[in-house]
């Protein structure tokens, strides 16, 4: 369910619809964001807007900080935030923000940002380098930030963590996470977070979707023909689920990875170039990328990248690579 807090302009706690998580009792419901706004403040003062956007990790805070680029928060921000403990914005969250973008493309102003972790439940295979979650390996790194309690030293194999991350799909099941920030988290395990590529074929097992080598269970509805949530095979899925008594999993709520973007806005996008083994695309957070002739895809496939270019009927135009 969401819950509603406020925050001012100039700071990034406080004031904007807060989307969290339950930590006792009910489904772990994730509502589908409401659609972007569209700009209405000039950015700076005296510039025309443009529609824009971005998608990555927070590098920084007061303004935000995504992929090279300030973001100062519009005086009516609406920023919602999935979560289970954390309310507010903080460095290392997976953020996707929607806006006005000032005439050069150098500075946005965030009408709205909507943030949601990665991965959640149980780690395994827990060593110097990572540890898994939900079938998903993830990988730590110097820049990965630590939220308070949760360090590498202190954690063990069973403990309840929550991660955000760059995703980047392995193989026909598999899966690896670059973590960006880490949540060790005393809320239950029974209430998870998955994430990674639909395989098989949603036809081949009623009421039932496979996701890094994992089953859930489904209510019809969600992949019901036509639903608006049912995956495509080869889509990258958001799966908040329950584990029953019985050990299944059961997924309650299924939505994509990155939100749809304003249409034809000039957008960045962070994360890993990867192929969905389904179409021919070339992806990053299941949006597909049309390269231009001077960027070849086999520089860019398997890499951390930032796309730059233009968001249109759901494909990035891609003008420049970093």
């Amino acid at each position: 369910m969401w819950a509603l807090v406020s925050v001012g302009a100039a700071g990034c706690g406080g004031g904007s619809p807060v989307a969290v998580l339950p930590g006792g009792g009910g489904t772990g419901d994730i509502p589908p964001p409401p659609p972007p706004s569209t700009p209405s403040t000039p950015t700076p003062a005296g510039a025309v807007p443009v529609a824009g956007g971005a998608y990555g990790a927070l590098t920084a805070l007061q303004p935000a900080q995504l992929n090279g680029m300030s973001w100062p928060l519009a005086a009516a921000v609406n920023v919602l935030i999935d979560d289970v403990e954390e309310s507010s914005l903080q460095i290392g969250m997976i953020a996707r923000l929607t806006g006005g973008l000032d005439a050069g493309g150098a500075s946005g102003l965030a009408n709205e940002v909507l943030v949601r972790p990665s991965l959640r439940g149980p780690l395994s295979g827990l060593d110097a380098q990572g540890f898994t979650v939900n079938g998903v390996r993830v990988n730590l790194a110097a820049t990965t930030q630590w939220a308070a309690g949760a360090v590498l030293s202190a954690l063990r194999n069973g403990d309840v963590v929550q991660v955000h991350g760059h995703i980047h799909p392995v193989g026909a099941t598999g899966a690896q996470l670059l973590a960006t920030r880490v949540l060790r988290t005393t809320q239950r395990a029974s209430l998870g977070i998955a994430l990674g590529i639909q395989r098989p074929s949603l036809g081949s097992v009623a009421n039932s979707l496979t996701i890094n080598g994992l089953a859930f269970g489904t209510a019809s509805a969600l992949l019901a023909n036509g639903a608006a949530a049912a995956p495509r095979d080869g889509a990258l899925v958001h799966v908040v689920f329950e584990v029953q008594s019985d050990g299944s999993r059961r997924a309650t709520q299924l939505a994509p990875v990155l939100p749809s973007l304003l249409a034809d806005s000039t957008v960045r996008i962070q994360g890993f170039a990867y192929a969905d083994g389904v179409s021919t695309d070339l992806r990053i957070a299941d949006v597909p990328l049309d390269l231009p002739s001077a960027i070849s895809r086999s520089s860019v496939e398997g890499r951390l990248v930032i796309a730059s270019g233009l968001y249109r009927q759901g494909r990035l135009q891609v003008t420049a690579l970093v």
